[in-house]
């Protein structure tokens, strides 16, 4: 049972709590359910149950505001694609390590893609977070379609630090990398758009968005 102090404030005021109740029993009875299954629902035989009622509520509610168009191309070397981006700084590592997985060079056709911007309110690994893009139905952008992204919506890295997972880069001591666009510091009054590296070892934070494509 959840301590008072731990249950957020627009609950316990109950109104909205009581609604969401009344229109869930609704909805159990003309699935002829029982009073005695919606009392289950508190007790740990229930607790399967919520957990896939709050999968299908991350299916449906996904943070992703807005679809961005990008159309990805292909045959384009790592340069021509990083050029068109136009970034005031890129991370070296990036033309020297080795791609391990979805490397750009094995795209054989154009791809015009929707892609969505993923938000979690909190901090995640990298497992973590392509466990809940699976539960919403998303897969992850790739490498060249973060190089599209960033070469076609130059402002939103602005933003928000901007996260692809399906490319992965590795150093010669196995450590492996994704790429990421972020911002910082100022040039000539501009907020500086990079092209950056992080180790998938470790956590993404909260302020994160994540390029993804729905399945």
């Amino acid at each position: 049972m959840a301590k008072k102090k731990d249950i957020p404030a627009f609950i316990r005021g109950w109104g909205m709590a009581q609604t969401i109740l009344t229109e869930l029993w609704k909805r159990m009875q003309r699935a002829g359910l029982s009073e005695g299954d919606f009392h289950r629902l508190s007790t740990p035989e229930g607790e399967p149950v919520l957990d896939k009622l709050v999968e299908f509520m991350v299916v449906q509610f996904c943070k992703a505001a807005d679809i961005f168009h990008v159309v990805i191309g292909f045959g384009f070397s790592l340069k021509e694609m990083i050029e068109a981006g136009n970034y005031d700084h890129v991370n070296n590592g990036i033309f020297s390590l080795k791609f391990v997985k979805g490397d750009p060079a094995d795209r054989k056709r154009q791809e015009e893609v929707q892609f969505e911007l993923v938000h979690f309110d909190r901090d995640m690994t990298t497992e973590q977070v392509l466990e809940e893009l699976d539960k919403m139905g998303c897969r992850p952008g790739d490498f060249a379609g973060l190089c599209a992204f960033g070469a076609k919506y130059p402002r939103k890295q602005k933003e928000f630090s901007i996260v692809e997972l399906a490319s992965v880069l590795e150093d010669p001591y196995g450590h492996r990398c994704v790429v990421y666009l972020d911002w910082h510091g100022w040039i000539d009054s501009e907020l500086a758009r990079h092209l950056c590296l992080y180790r998938i070892n470790r956590d993404w934070h909260t302020g994160c968005r994540f390029l993804v494509v729905r399945k």
